[in-house]
């Protein structure tokens, strides 16, 4: 229990510390992008690819697929039923709620809680894949189909394919179903940058609540609620 509240006190104080480094000036306005930016391009690719190319690739086709798969169908679900009984927006905006409703942060604070919290990322990789590798592409379909374009399923495809956390994840699943060996000389460095990830999109995290109210006016406030 002691562990628990340990890895539950480390992660909200780096959130805690960018939320005052937002509150006193250090990062200003859309600055914190470039955290975000970073991290998603560089720093958690090669933190996914570390820990998945040491996992057992049983983790990856494990019951966590289907459990965290079928629980976000079924809340997304449940937000398009009502939404359409009490609050009936366009496909575009019922796809963003939906998506908003299903989607968990498994990034910004699934990693962290499973680094810190249950002592292994190989837990929330899957997660990770499953959003990136099948939601994103279905969502974006859609709401390219709601701008007119026709071929919205290749261009969510397309982006799939070149997205950072995808390349990185499979080419670390690769490794590890191959039973390959990295050298330390090309590993070592990739830790390093993996190491950076949990600080940054943390501190990111942090900032980006300075400034922010819940429900405030102007609030799609039935939609959020």
């Amino acid at each position: 229990m002691m562990g628990v509240m340990q890895g539950f006190a480390l992660i909200l104080g780096i959130i805690g510390a960018g939320y005052l480094a937002s509150r006193f000036g250090v990062v200003k306005g859309d600055q914190r992008l470039v955290l975000n930016r970073v991290a998603f391009y560089v720093a958690t690719p090669a933190l996914l690819f570390v820990v998945l190319q040491r996992s057992d690739p049983a983790v990856i086709v494990s019951p966590v697929i289907l459990i965290t798969g079928l629980a976000a169908v079924v809340v997304a679900g449940i937000y398009v039923v009502v939404s359409r009984l009490w609050f009936r927006r366009n496909l575009a905006s019922t796809t963003l709620g939906a998506t908003s409703a299903g989607y968990v942060n498994s990034n910004n604070l699934g990693l962290p809680v499973a680094i810190y919290i249950l002592g292994d990322a190989a837990y929330v990789a899957p997660l990770i894949l499953l959003q990136v590798v099948v939601f994103a592409p279905l969502i974006l379909a859609i709401l390219e189909s709601t701008r007119g374009n026709q071929r919205g399923a290749v261009v969510a495809l397309g982006r799939a394919a070149r997205n950072p956390i995808i390349v990185a994840s499979m080419l670390g699943l690769l490794v590890a179903l191959l039973d390959l060996r990295v050298p330390e000389i090309f590993l070592n460095p990739i830790e390093m940058i993996g190491d950076a990830s949990i600080p940054m999109v943390l501190l990111s995290f942090g900032i980006s609540l300075h400034g922010q109210r819940v429900l405030q006016a102007g609030a799609d406030r039935p939609a959020v609620l």
